[in-house]
């Protein structure tokens, strides 16, 4: 369903009983306002919350179940607190770029995606992340090295533990490892050798994604672009790379199939 502005959300939530006009159901709608720290939207509905029960000294959050300790004990509205929480985090550091490199294979086009938002819904229509897969999300924050979300998202906390990432392929964790030792300033240099125009990157990842998705330069074994790294003394660039360098071309590789010509 598609929702054009904050009214037609409004009505919507009015006609499915969201906001029926009793104080349970206005109160809990008001947490929910708060724990997506909507607090400046709150004051709307003081007067339809007030009552005179005493409410628990608990916090919204953990009414919720937004902190619960395992993924089965979430439901869809605090998984979705949970992803609105998320997108925040990483939008306001700037991520949007990595994520976009690391969610290609999953997405149909992410340069379409103008923000973090963006992207989870396109996962969410590919069935990538629901509340069910929970994996996923902890794979992300540790393939992307940002454990720090789990400081304001603790039902990431499994992203500090052990565990093998599954979600990904070895082909795109290389590229994403090459992206944490590229940077900003090599990037140009890099882009410069391929020629890309200085207005279809913003950074060592939206390049990676130019290279790997226009010039193809990744996907058979990388010797020529590794070649070049070297050249400009990028060496621990190149070694990041080591896993995809081969002769053979890598099973997870995506290759444009070439049209073989008529035998006249």
């Amino acid at each position: 369903m598609f929702l054009y502005d904050k009214w037609d959300l409004v009505l919507h939530l009015e006609i499915k009983g969201r906001l029926a006009n009793t104080k349970k159901k206005i109160k809990k709608f008001a947490d929910i306002l708060s724990d997506t720290k909507a607090k400046d939207k709150l004051s709307n509905l003081s007067a339809l919350t007030e009552t005179r029960e005493n409410v628990q000294s608990t916090s919204s959050v953990e009414q919720l179940g937004v902190y619960a300790p395992a993924p089965k004990e979430l439901n869809r509205k605090n998984f979705e607190i949970m992803l609105i929480q998320t997108a925040r985090w990483y939008q306001a550091r700037d991520k949007l770029t990595m994520l976009k490199l690391l969610f290609t294979d999953d997405i149909k086009d992410p340069k379409e995606c103008n923000d973090v938002w963006s992207l989870f819904e396109a996962l969410r229509k590919s069935r990538k992340i629901y509340v069910r897969n929970y994996k996923y999300l902890i794979d992300m924050v540790k393939v992307t090295d940002t454990r720090g979300v789990v400081e304001d998202v603790e039902l990431l906390s499994d992203a500090n533990k052990d565990g093998k990432i599954t979600s990904f392929t070895p082909y795109r964790l290389t590229l994403m490892e090459m992206g944490k030792v590229l940077s900003q300033d090599k990037a140009k240099e890099v882009g410069s050798v391929y020629e890309v125009p200085p207005n279809e990157y913003t950074d060592q990842w939206s390049l990676i994604m130019h290279l790997e998705t226009t010039t193809n330069v990744f996907a058979y074994g990388a010797k020529e672009f590794v070649k070049y790294l070297k050249e400009l003394g990028l060496h621990h660039v190149a070694l990041k790379l080591k896993p995809i360098t081969t002769n053979k071309r890598s099973s997870d590789t995506k290759v444009p199939r070439r049209t073989k010509k008529k035998k006249r």
